[in-house]
C-alpha cells in the first residue's frame, strides 16, 4: 500500500518557481501523510493549446525529461514518475485500486473549477496550495514578439530568448546599431531603392551586416543553456549555436532556409517549432 502525491500541471517551461511549488505541496502533505509516492500529471501537448497557438513552448517529452532530471535531486528517498494528463486524467484511478492506498493531490485551481471540480467530488483529500511566486515562463511568446518589435531593423525584425534550468537568462533584439536605429542602413536603402525601380517587393532574407539577434543573446549564455527565437537561425547563428554547446531551440516561425535547422540536429541541438507539431 502507497501514498501517492498528485501534482497536476504543465510546467512549460519548467523554472525555479515550479520547483518550489513542488516542494512545497510536498512539504505541506508530508505534515499529514507519509509519502511514498510523487507523480506529475502533466498536461499533454494537445490540452496546452487551449492556452495559445504557440503552446508548448516545450515539448511533452521535454519538459517530462526537464521534471525527472530536477527530481533527481530532489526527491531521492521518494519514487519519483512523471504521466500524462488529460481532461479525464482523474478518472483512470478507480476508487477500488489495490495498489495506491491513498491519493492526495495538490492543486492551485479554484474548488469549483473543472476538472478540479469533478476530482473533488470523486475524492475527499484534496489540498490546496498557491504558487510559489510571480514568475511564469508561459508568457514567452508576448515577451518574444513585444522585443521583437522593438528591434531597429527595417528588414527583418527577430529577438531571442536565452533560457538556463527553465529561467530567463537574457532577452536579446537585432536591429541594435546606430545605422539601424537612424534608418540609416546602407544596404536597406539600396534594397529600397533596387526594389522601387522593378515594383517587386523586397524579401525578407537578405543577410544582414550587424550582429542577429541570436548571436547577441549568445554572448550570455552558458554550456546546456536553451535558446527561444522568434524565427529559426540562419545559419551563422546556427554555428554559434553549436559552438555555445547550446542544448535546445525552439523557434516560433520558420526561416526561408531550414538547412540551419538540419545543421544544428546533426550536431546535437534539439530543435522544435512552438506549439503542437505534427
Amino acid at each position: 500500500m502507497k501514498d501517492v502525491l498528485y501534482v497536476p500541471g504543465g510546467f512549460d517551461v519548467l523554472h525555479s518557481d515550479h520547483k518550489k511549488y513542488i516542494k512545497k505541496c510536498f512539504n505541506a502533505v508530508s505534515k499529514q501523510f507519509k509519502i511514498d509516492k510523487v507523480i506529475i500529471g502533466l498536461i499533454s501537448d494537445n490540452d496546452l493549446q487551449v492556452k495559445g497557438k504557440e503552446r508548448p513552448i516545450f515539448s511533452y517529452e521535454w519538459r517530462k525529461e526537464d521534471l525527472i532530471d530536477w527530481a533527481k535531486n530532489n526527491f531521492k528517498d521518494v519514487e519519483f514518475e512523471v504521466e500524462k494528463l488529460n481532461t479525464s486524467c482523474f478518472k483512470k484511478f478507480p476508487q477500488n485500486d489495490k495498489i495506491l492506498k491513498r491519493i492526495i493531490t495538490i492543486s492551485s485551481e479554484h474548488k469549483n473549477s473543472l476538472p478540479i471540480k469533478e476530482l473533488c467530488d470523486w475524492h475527499p483529500k484534496v489540498f490546496f496550495i498557491n504558487p510559489t511566486g510571480k514568475k511564469h515562463t508561459s508568457d514567452i511568446p508576448d515577451r518574444i514578439e513585444k522585443m521583437k518589435k522593438l528591434s531597429g531593423c527595417f528588414i527583418r525584425k527577430v529577438s531571442a530568448i536565452v533560457v538556463r534550468s527553465g529561467d530567463i537568462v537574457k532577452i536579446t533584439k537585432n536591429g541594435t546599431s546606430k545605422k539601424c536605429l537612424e534608418n540609416n542602413c546602407d544596404k536597406y536603402k539600396d534594397l529600397i531603392a533596387k526594389y522601387k525601380r522593378t515594383g517587386k517587393k523586397m524579401p525578407s532574407d537578405v543577410p544582414c551586416d550587424f550582429p542577429h539577434a541570436e548571436i547577441r543573446a549568445l554572448g550570455y549564455s552558458k554550456n546546456g543553456d536553451d535558446m527561444v527565437i522568434a524565427s529559426s537561425p540562419c545559419m551563422q547563428c546556427a554555428e554559434g549555436i553549436v559552438s555555445k554547446k547550446i542544448r535546445r531551440v525552439v523557434y516560433f516561425e520558420e526561416y526561408h532556409d531550414f538547412t540551419p535547422i538540419v545543421f544544428l540536429k546533426k550536431h546535437g541541438v534539439a530543435c522544435r517549432k512552438a506549439g503542437v507539431n505534427k
